[in-house]
């Protein structure tokens, strides 16, 4: 069973988004799988930093298409992604070193941020996005 069951609901119909929102979600379903069999050494040593590397990542291709369309509201995104980043990082750091967070309430977050960054702010770029109908390429960016 996938804590995250991906489906309609998170399609933007941007297919660089997609296919990372869906790696993303992937990762996050990983993470609780481990620590639904308790290998909180996996998710520590391993699953987290690929998360955080894949969060920066994504980022970085959001805000380059944003730049290439010039989307009014960039900044505010940036800012939501930078403290995204920082709240992410600050939780891997405590997994890998104190091991003192609760693994239900880092899923939890995780699956709050997905759905709320993703079904707010990334909808209304994405929207933004196909009603402009302006050109952009990330494909070097791409994985």
């Amino acid at each position: 069973m996938a804590f995250i069951n991906w489906g309609e609901a998170y399609i933007l119909h941007i297919d660089e988004m997609d296919q990372q929102h869906k790696q993303l979600a992937d990762i996050v379903n990983e993470i609780y799988l481990h620590v639904s069999n308790n290998d909180l050494d996996y998710v520590a040593n391993n699953a987290i930093y690929r998360l955080v590397a894949l969060v920066k990542h994504h980022f970085e291709t959001e805000e380059e298409m944003m730049m290439q369309v010039n989307y009014p509201e960039i900044d505010e995104h940036k800012k939501v992604h930078r403290e995204l980043v920082d709240q992410i990082v600050a939780i891997a750091g405590k997994i890998r070193v104190e091991l003192l967070l609760n693994p239900i309430d880092v899923l939890a977050f995780l699956r709050a941020w997905l759905n709320d960054h993703l079904l707010e702010e990334d909808t209304r770029f994405a929207h933004y996005l196909v009603k402009s109908g302006l050109p952009y390429d990330v494909s070097d960016m791409m994985k």
